[in-house]
């Protein structure tokens, strides 16, 4: 099930679909375990998508073979779940689009991993996510992924492959509340995503006791839905505020002086750092977290590679209300022309424009 107040890809697909319906389209849901948990299925419902669901529905494959033939297009996301209904799919509808909605290119993200871990699992499995994803992306008529970056990555694999960019979704904050006042460092990110484990466990030990060393009585808030125990007892042993699960972000990016996005390795376009972004709040992020935006160092949002840098440019950041306007006003019109609703509906409208054209909504 779609859970927008928990994790990025689940925000971005919603927004994604909230779109397709209010174009007119006829939209149909159905999450691989068959959930429909409540209050997320009547968020849906709400927009007017239908939601196929368990006792009603007894698999994903029992509806594609009973009702395939309805839809235009069908979408598989994630690469693990793809790989198991390409093939129904197309059997059941050979006129149906199929398109494969990446989320994030997994098998990159893994392979980045494996350089930072060497594990052997790490490497097993970047092995099966590329082995997977190239399947699907060969038998599907489009492939979605949310950064030109993964668009000529792809093409350097499948030279025949048809890639399209569908980003992330957010809307820019009119008022933004001006730096005097506020305090604190945020962080947030679902901690069922491996990378943002990784990334706390990194500024807990490497960044935050520098930082802290240097600007004491500085408050870190740490934030996301699924957080392990042994992560949140690292946390408050270092000092960190760990909250875990929080419904509202809102009070957070309007009273905190700053977002990190300290990621070590990921793949894709990192939702934590558009979303501080469309609130005016400045950003401090490594390499991998700040890919495939098309920021400006220096304008948009600020970037480090190492310990020592990370810490600086959150003590200036800290300090310098010239410079928290600079990044909060450059960081907003980044997010123009690349990752606001009318984008992504031009996108969605391009790639569906025979369809529309007929009326076959």
């Amino acid at each position: 099930m779609l859970t927008p107040n928990q994790d990025s890809g689940s925000l971005r697909t919603f927004r994604l679909l909230r779109i397709l319906a209010k174009m007119g389209c006829k939209v149909t849901f159905i999450a691989d375990n068959l959930d429909g948990a409540e209050p997320y299925r009547s968020q849906l419902t709400d927009e007017g998508i239908e939601v196929i669901h368990s006792p009603f529905s007894s698999s994903v494959r029992a509806f594609i073979e009973s009702r395939a033939r309805e839809f235009d297009v069908i979408t598989l996301c994630r690469h693990y779940i793809a790989i198991e209904y390409v093939d129904i799919a197309r059997a059941s509808n050979p006129k149906a689009r199929i398109w494969f909605d990446t989320i994030d290119l997994h098998y990159l993200r893994s392979r980045r991993q494996f350089e930072l871990d060497g594990k052997a699992s790490t490497r097993d499995r970047a092995d099966l996510a590329y082995k997977e994803e190239m399947t699907v992306v060969a038998k599907s008529d489009i492939t979605v992924v949310v950064s030109d970056v993964e668009v000529a990555e792809l093409r350097r694999e499948d030279p025949t492959a048809k890639v399209i960019v569908i980003s992330n979704i957010h809307e820019p904050q009119s008022e933004v509340s001006p730096p005097q006042g506020r305090s604190g460092v945020l962080f947030v990110g679902g901690f069922q995503h491996p990378p943002n484990v990784d990334a706390v466990e990194y500024y807990a030990t490497e960044i935050w006791p520098l930082f802290q060393a240097e600007n004491p009585g500085v408050e870190t808030f740490i934030i996301g839905s699924q957080m392990p125990e042994r992560l949140r007892k690292l946390g408050e042993d270092q000092g960190l505020t760990m909250l875990g699960f929080v419904d509202d972000l809102e009070p957070y990016y309007r009273r905190c002086r700053m977002a990190i996005a300290p990621l070590r390795y990921g793949a894709g376009v990192k939702g934590k750092v558009n979303q501080a972004l469309s609130f005016g709040l400045p950003v401090v992020g490594t390499p991998p977290a700040l890919e495939g935006m098309n920021l400006i160092l220096d304008k948009d949002v600020l970037c480090a590679s190492t310990e020592r840098a990370f810490v600086d440019a959150m003590s200036r950041l800290n300090t310098d209300d010239s410079l928290w306007n600079m990044l909060s006003d450059g960081g907003l019109a980044s997010l123009h022309g690349q990752f606001t609703p009318a984008v992504a509906e031009g996108a969605l409208r391009a790639a569906l424009s025979d369809i529309l054209r007929d009326g076959d909504t």
